[in-house]
């Protein structure tokens, strides 16, 4: 037996041909099995995933959560009048708004003037009765001077200049049974359906949802143009469409490979681990624009191809594996952070890091070596590249001291300005002072 796998081995080294197509072929396979898993992709956007896990203060934060519930868990509404609140027809569309509120799913408690009762004392046997604040129509002047005036009514509820009235709405907690994205756009849809002069609402599940959808579509604005630019580059580098092509197709099965494997290991992209792609388009660009451009500078030619490309394997080999060692291990490190979301970036952007070294050698080595042309040769505006990194060796050689003496300043003014960094975690601030939740977050503060 031990023959014949020698044997199949000699034959299979002698047919570079077949190693090439095993290879393609495999790759295509594995690239299939996780493409399957992109329509399970999703977003973990909750905001306690960031609590360092077992630490005390999330222990006490939990035990405290789960005795006397959260206080976060809840959405401000203010709508507005054109006139008065006690407008009979405001007060009736209030009442059907808060009505169609309460039919959204998750939502639990609903505080308003129209929903706190008020109890009076019977005169003939002393037992208390239930009454509304707010009546019907015949009696809503009645009704405004007894909330203002009774000392204990409802008043809270009203703007500084009565003409809007204001709901607190308590929902369950963000979790199996609720998601802050699915709740925030059945509110905003409500609010949109709406016909009040002005509509107010904040909350930390709105604000949550339009920040992770806000950082969502960012991420692929900018992944979007780091694509392009990545493409500018490429070009720039070797002017040729395989220049540009090949190194796109190993970023692309880097990135699939490492997402497809997150979501078949049941994981969820959370607010950090959205920018794995873009590093994993950084690291593997790096290591395919390493070989390439070696491999091209031998200026290979058909019968010499795979000579040329071994002899890049074997020159580069070692820098770029040492490379990504150093690399993935700094990634590594990640891992013993007691914040899940950094462990799962740790952890994923290692193994993304070993996809892209492997992709690299094996597409690349796999397309040259069954490839019916060899690429063009690296264009004359690479030597200037050259000349500018040969003068900059002549200046390491030359000036150390001046090198050394620079760098230390720079630590020093890196040093100082690091000692008056300042820690900002409430996420509002992020958001542009003329944004409109910004705005109606100020709302709230004046009027209420």
């Amino acid at each position: 037996m031990g023959w014949l796998c020698r044997l199949s081995a000699v034959r299979f080294v002698k047919n570079p041909n077949r190693i090439a197509r095993w290879s393609l072929g495999l790759i295509l396979v594995l690239s299939v099995g996780f493409a399957s898993q992109l329509p399970g992709l999703q977003f973990n956007h909750s905001i306690s995933a960031f609590f360092p896990q077992n630490a005390e203060e999330t222990l006490y934060f939990d035990e405290y959560k789960s005795t006397f519930g959260s206080d976060n868990d809840q959405i401000l509404i203010s709508l507005s009048a054109p006139g008065s609140a006690f407008d009979s027809s405001f007060v009736a569309s209030s009442r059907d708004f808060q009505a169609r509120l309460a039919s959204i799913p998750g939502i639990t408690e609903i505080h308003s003037p129209f929903s706190i009762p008020r109890y009076v004392r019977s005169s003939f046997i002393g037992t208390l009765r239930e009454r509304k604040w707010i009546g019907n129509s015949s009696t809503l002047k009645e009704d405004s001077v007894r909330v203002f005036e009774s000392g204990y009514g409802p008043e809270a509820f009203f703007s500084a200049d009565r003409g809007s009235v204001f709901f607190w709405v308590m929902h369950e907690e963000e979790g199996d049974s609720i998601s802050c994205v699915a709740l925030s756009h059945k509110v905003d849809s409500l609010l949109a359906q709406v016909t009040f002069a002005e509509v107010h609402s904040a909350g930390k599940c709105l604000n949550q949802s339009l920040y992770v959808e806000t950082l969502e579509w960012e991420s692929i604005t900018f992944t979007s143009l780091a694509v392009l630019f990545i493409a500018l580059i490429l070009w720039l580098t070797f002017r040729s469409l395989s220049g540009i092509l090949i190194p796109l197709l190993i970023i692309g099965l880097t990135v699939l490979w490492t997402v497809g494997l997150m979501i078949w290991m049941g994981e969820k992209l959370n607010l950090i681990s959205h920018i794995l792609p873009v590093i994993l388009m950084v690291i593997s660009m790096s290591d395919v624009v390493h070989l390439r451009t070696h491999y091209l500078s031998l200026s290979p030619t058909w019968d010499n191809r795979i000579e040329s490309f071994r002899h890049s394997v074997r020159t580069i080999g070692k820098a770029t594996l040492f490379t990504s060692l150093t690399t993935g291990i700094g990634f590594l490190t990640l891992t013993t952070s007691s914040f899940q979301p950094v462990v799962e970036l740790g952890m994923y952007a290692s193994v993304g890091l070993a996809f892209a070294l492997i992709l690299t050698y094996a597409v690349s080595g796999s397309l040259i070596i069954i490839g019916k042309t060899t690429p063009p040769p690296l264009p004359p505006s690479t030597r200037f590249l050259d000349q500018f990194l040969a003068w900059c060796y002549r200046m390491v050689q030359q000036k150390p001291k001046t090198i050394l003496i620079s760098s230390g300043i720079l630590l020093i003014l890196g040093l100082s300005g690091s000692s008056q960094l300042e820690v900002n975690n409430y996420l509002l601030d992020e958001l542009d002072p003329s944004h409109p939740h910004q705005l109606d977050f100020r709302y709230f503060e004046k009027q209420y």
